[in-house]
């Protein structure tokens, strides 16, 4: 009796020891690692996470995407931590899985702006006055970032990862806006009035100029200065205004006249 009690209680003692030894052992399989789909994966989560990060970037900014975005498993919608259950470790059940990520716009304001803060700013085409023509200087092409256009994409699905470069503030004026305003402010240069005196009014390119729209300009004071010389072999007398109000008009107008007779 007291040898079968023994056995029974060594065989009691056994099973409980492998009961145990199997919940530790469960435990700390669970630990290491889960059953993801019929696949076993190794370190917890952090490589379905690593796997889900490559296909799901949100930032083509390596650097960016590290500090502004949170890969993560969901659980019921919710971010979850957790370990796998043991009992669907046991049973090797397949695991759906679903995965999510949160962008923190407040990083990724603070980046844009440190960002703008070292990088070059576009520049507008425009026109400018050389010694014998009108010229074009070329927009620049910057590299600071419109954070607003950035901020409003964040919430809208996309399959490629975000690139910086696509929100860089862009030229307002570029070279083909000016093209065709350039070639009509150098047509000034040829721009004249012949009077029947046998005298010729030109206006050199030195007292041209041009407003903010690019609409040409003539020196007043060359044209008071020029007309007084012109006219002053007419033996009546000459309407200065009113001669240099028709000229300005005649000048704006690129016309060219031929054969004037002044205003007296």
């Amino acid at each position: 009796m007291k040898r079968w009690l023994v056995i029974t209680t060594s065989i009691l003692c056994f099973v409980l020891f492998l009961i145990l030894a199997l919940l530790i052992f469960g435990k700390y399989q669970i630990s290491k690692g889960v059953l993801l789909n019929g696949q076993y994966i190794t370190n917890d989560l952090e490589p379905l996470i690593d796997t889900f990060k490559s296909e799901h970037k949100v930032f083509e900014d390596d650097l960016l995407d590290s500090i502004a975005v949170d890969y993560y498993i969901t659980k019921n919608g919710q971010k979850t931590i957790e370990n796998l259950e043991l009992i669907q470790y046991l049973k090797k059940e397949d695991i759906k899985v679903e995965m999510g990520y949160t962008i923190n716009k407040e990083v990724v304001e603070n980046y844009v702006n440190n960002w703008n803060n070292t990088h070059p700013v576009s520049q507008d085409a425009y026109i400018y006055k050389g010694e014998d023509k009108f010229y074009i200087q070329n927009e620049v092409y910057g590299e600071q970032i419109q954070y607003n256009y950035l901020e409003s994409d964040l919430g809208i699905e996309f399959t490629e990862p975000i690139n910086l470069s696509d929100y860089y503030i862009q030229p307002n004026i570029k070279k083909e806006d000016l093209i065709e305003r350039c070639e009509l402010l150098n047509n000034y240069v040829n721009w004249h009035i012949s009077y029947d005196n046998g005298k010729t009014l030109f206006c050199p390119l030195e007292f041209i100029d041009f407003d903010e729209d690019y609409n040409p300009i003539i020196n007043d004071i060359f044209l008071e200065i020029g007309l007084t010389t012109i006219t002053s072999s007419y033996k009546n007398k000459i309407n200065l205004k009113e001669e240099m109000n028709f000229v300005n008009n005649c000048f704006k107008s690129l016309e060219s006249v031929e054969n004037r007779t002044p205003i007296y």
